[in-house]
């Protein structure tokens, strides 16, 4: 208030609260530990979020699910990153874009945020959006402004779901690289695999694939030294090394585009088993133990998923290896990688198909980028007549991974000015256009 020409400040107006003390008094959240070497620019902290089991009847218990908070001013908009998995210390290029702090979250059953003992019941799509909009309502007691969500892969899925469940939550979601297995007969990954990239690469890579199998003893042989020395096994699966060798095999191609591989770099026409066996080992990003027991632990909850809702990639090579293959439908899904205590699985493709309706009729504020030389393309999400404030791109050149450096210039500057505008972030904006390689709409 002001007395004469002094102004006197308000006993009342007392200056906010240290992020740690607002922290530490949010309902259903432990604060845990504030990292000492965080990113510049932010404060870290280690949290986790009481949730139900099962959202529907809480009755039921709770666990806890592990966040991640990048702080940097609570006046600045916040960027909801979807792991999809387990967490990682990541800070995204949308936080970076709109200048806002980071929430990662834990996808439940994955890491440390699962139920014990677990019900995998309440693995859902449903469930997993529903954890998400507790945790943006309780965090928005402190933030306030805009939120986007955003993530990769199975990340970017998870974010349109939560969308797709609640809409208010956010101003706008980015789905980078993110699948929509809308038909799981679909040939649609099979059809990609045979167009991408040059003739001659996808020839060596069918050549390579060929050599493996045609010399499956040796190959196996180095796969299960290998094993041995890591203390790694075969159990998951019914037929063990001898299966997980031919998937390996048989994904050898999808992995090598996803990863962005060399084709001028694939071993030529004669090289020794051994010698093709290290060079994959070294482009494939996950290695020939990647569906040993160990390995594919940390993968169970999303090859659940994949067998009851999200759907899977397949990958059909009978016409090119079929006298080669031992499991003719070893691309065809999870069911063999799952442990042998899980319930059986029931696949139901109605979720999958409600969330494309969706995006078509009804979806607002969504932004799909996808690269050019990924199969995980191969099925994306399209937008529709009823679309608002929606937009498709494709990073040329780009494989699962990437920044939008890739982009062309012109649909980098409107994706930004899109997610700029969506956090309310003074500067040039205006609506975001899908021009130049944007996918069919």
């Amino acid at each position: 208030m002001v007395v004469g020409l002094v102004a006197v400040p308000r006993a009342a107006e007392a200056a906010p609260a240290d992020i740690v003390t607002q922290l530490q008094h949010l309902p259903d959240v432990t604060y845990l530990s504030e990292d000492p070497n965080p990113p510049a620019g932010f404060r870290l902290f280690n949290l986790e979020i009481r949730q139900p089991i099962d959202h529907a009847q809480p009755s039921r218990g709770y666990f806890e699910q592990h966040v991640l908070l990048y702080h940097v001013d609570a006046g600045a908009p916040m960027v909801a990153w979807d792991s999809g998995y387990a967490n990682y210390p990541y800070v995204s290029e949308p936080t970076t874009i709109v200048g806002g702090n980071q929430i990662n979250i834990e996808h439940r059953y994955f890491g440390d945020s699962r139920p014990v003992p677990t019900d995998w019941r309440y693995l859902t799509i449903w469930q997993e959006a529903t954890d998400e909009h507790h945790i943006n309502q309780v965090f928005k007691t402190i933030y306030h402004r805009p939120w986007i969500t955003t993530g990769f892969s199975k990340g970017g899925m998870t974010a349109v779901y939560h969308r797709y469940f609640y809409p208010g939550d956010d101003a706008g979601t980015l789905a980078m690289s993110a699948p929509n297995d809308t038909d799981n007969r679909s040939s649609a990954y099979t059809d990609f695999l045979s167009q991408v990239g040059t003739a001659k690469c996808r020839a060596d890579l069918l050549r390579v694939q060929r050599t493996f199998l045609e010399n499956r003893r040796a190959a196996e042989d180095l796969m299960s030294a290998a094993a041995s020395a890591a203390g790694e096994t075969f159990t998951y699966l019914r037929h063990g090394v001898d299966e997980a060798f031919e998937v390996t095999v048989v994904e050898l191609s999808f992995l090598f585009w996803q990863l962005g591989g060399d084709c001028a770099a694939i071993p030529p026409v004669g090289a020794s088993v051994a010698d093709l066996y290290a060079w994959y080992d070294q482009v494939s990003g996950f290695g020939w133990l990647s569906f040993d027991d160990q390995e594919n632990a940390a993968y169970v909850p999303y090859e659940y998923q994949a067998m009851t809702q999200l759907g899977w990639p397949t990958v059909d090579l009978r016409a090119e290896l079929g006298h080669l293959l031992h499991y003719p439908l070893s691309a065809q899904g999870f069911d063999d990688y799952l442990p042998p205590d899980l319930p059986p699985t029931w696949f139901d493709p109605q979720p999958m198909r409600d969330l494309d309706h969706w995006v078509k009729a009804h979806g607002s504020q969504l932004a799909f980028l996808y690269g050019e030389y990924d199969p995980w393309s191969a099925q994306p999400f399209r937008l529709g007549p009823g679309s608002r404030d929606s937009y498709v791109y494709v990073a040329p050149g780009s494989d699962h991974v990437f920044n939008t450096s890739t982009m062309p210039a012109e649909q980098r500057a409107a994706l930004i000015a899109t997610l700029r505008r969506w956090a309310g972030v003074p500067g040039p904006g205006g609506r975001g256009r899908a021009g130049g390689r944007g996918l069919p709409r």
